[in-house]
């Protein structure tokens, strides 16, 4: 990922168009795929267009598709792997276990959460016909080959004692998750793929699973329950599993076609295309920003309170979903931090370091750094900690961003001389939780490597 987006911003800047040149790409290609696999599945043009309206109009791939986050090369590598297992169940030429086992390295290099697609279809073919595979040289190879594309990470993982795995301890624990239930996750499914398309992904499953042309590919359908079952277990976010949706949509459309067209209902075919992209245009002002701002929050207030959301009290909306309101804030936020900067002495600014509390304020005054003329930020969040704090001491000078202010006694004060209140981020239309006082603090009591250290946060 970091390596696809240098080359963007090498070659077209770091404009808003050009940071969401990948996703928008990466979404295209997903629709290329599906359409694909509809002709492998012998559908014909009502399955097409059924199935790419449906990928097209899912609330959870609008979003996806206009954010360049970990997550679209995630959902793309998803697919790529996919596409290849149905290669291998269509033809059964064990070359595709290579290409399955190259998307399946690389989607680990993007984001850890391919270990589920992986885990699902291994585990799937102890059920199925496919478990004849275990002895197939081609299958080994394509694993060999996915470990090694992720050998580097691996190697990562060792070299800064095993933070992942304190991560993914956390990540497992969190509010929402810690609580999951089958009943929530498959609610949150059936939400964010488009209320409509709960008929045509269900019936991707029965054609996966019994119908007599489709049973060749049985292994899918028993893949999508045991990811399903994982993620309930596991306590892990319910989008885990939406990159998998669209190879439902695909035989999902072939079999309501065959449906359709034996009882001459060809009428359905427009009101239920029309119905999905009614619905999914309804949602799209909640996932993508396509209005103002505050037309934004109206609407949304039309259809559902925001501040009902079902997101951690701080990570509520002030007005806008979260979906939307995580895109907020950050500019002003790194404006107030240059004004706290340059109004400190010549002599002092060059020993002063702006550390926030979270990897969400970093990145942004990262972003926007440049044009702020401001240094580097730090922070012990995530991978954050891991880049350190670079050559901060005990007489450097901190603007301490996003901290909460209920912090301040148990972090800030025990551990400067003076802590100051100099200023407050405040997003009309940002998260709750980006909302927070800014702090000027100077004379460290203790070694800077062991406040580093008594300050990692690898909560997600």
């Amino acid at each position: 990922m970091p390596l696809c987006i240098a080359a963007v911003r090498w070659l077209f800047g770091s404009s808003i168009t050009a940071m969401h040149l990948l996703p928008a790409v990466f979404g295209v290609i997903v629709l290329i795929l599906t359409r694909s696999l509809v002709k492998k599945f012998e559908g014909g043009l009502f399955a097409q267009t059924l199935a790419l309206i449906s990928v097209t109009f899912a609330p959870m791939y609008e979003n996806t598709n206009s954010m360049l986050e970990y997550n679209c090369f995630n959902r793309l590598f998803w697919c790529l792997g996919i596409y290849a297992i149905v290669c291998l169940l269509k033809t059964e030429k064990r070359k595709y276990w290579i290409y399955a086992g190259i998307f399946a390295g690389l989607g680990l290099m993007s984001k850890y959460s391919m270990l589920w697609l992986g885990g699902g279809i291994l585990i799937a073919m102890l059920f199925t016909r496919q478990r004849k595979y275990y002895l197939c040289r081609q299958f080994w190879i394509g694993g060999l080959i996915a470990f090694l594309i992720f050998l580097p990470y691996l190697i990562w993982i060792v070299d800064t004692n095993f933070l992942t795995l304190e991560y993914l301890r956390n990540y497992s624990q969190k509010q929402e998750t810690a609580h999951i239930t089958f009943l929530s996750f498959f609610k949150a499914q059936i939400f964010v793929m488009n209320y409509l398309t709960l008929p045509l992904w269900a019936c991707g499953l029965y054609y996966f699973i019994f119908h007599k042309t489709g049973k060749k590919y049985r292994l899918l359908g028993i893949t999508y329950f045991v990811i399903a079952v994982l993620c309930v277990v596991m306590h892990t976010k319910f989008y885990m599993l939406t990159a998998f949706y669209f190879v439902l949509f695909a035989s999902g459309a072939v079999l309501i076609e065959r449906v359709i067209g034996k009882r001459r209902l060809k009428w359905l075919k427009v009101v239920y295309c029309s119905l999905i992209i009614i619905v999914g245009l309804l949602f799209l002002p909640l996932v993508r920003p396509v209005l103002p701002p505050q037309i934004a929050a109206e609407y949304a207030n039309f259809l559902f309170n925001p501040s009902k959301s079902t997101e951690p009290k701080n990570f509520k909306p002030t007005m806008l979903p979260s979906t939307l309101a995580g895109r907020f804030g950050g500019e002003e936020m790194t404006a107030k931090v240059a004004k706290i900067y340059y109004s400190l002495p010549m002599k002092q600014r060059k020993n002063t370091y702006i550390c926030t509390w979270n990897y969400d304020e970093a990145s942004a005054i990262y972003f926007y750094r440049k044009k702020y003329k401001l240094p580097i930020p730090i922070s012990g969040h995530l991978q954050y900690y891991v880049w350190g704090y670079r050559r901060a001491n005990k007489e450097s000078s901190f603007i301490i961003v996003g901290f909460p202010q209920k912090k301040e006694d148990r972090i800030l004060i025990p551990n400067f001389n003076s802590v100051k209140k100099v200023g407050q981020t405040d997003s009309k239309y940002g998260l709750k939780f980006n909302n927070q006082p800014i702090y000027l603090c100077k004379g460290l009591k203790i070694p800077i490597e062991k406040f580093w250290l008594d300050n990692k946060d690898m909560h997600p």
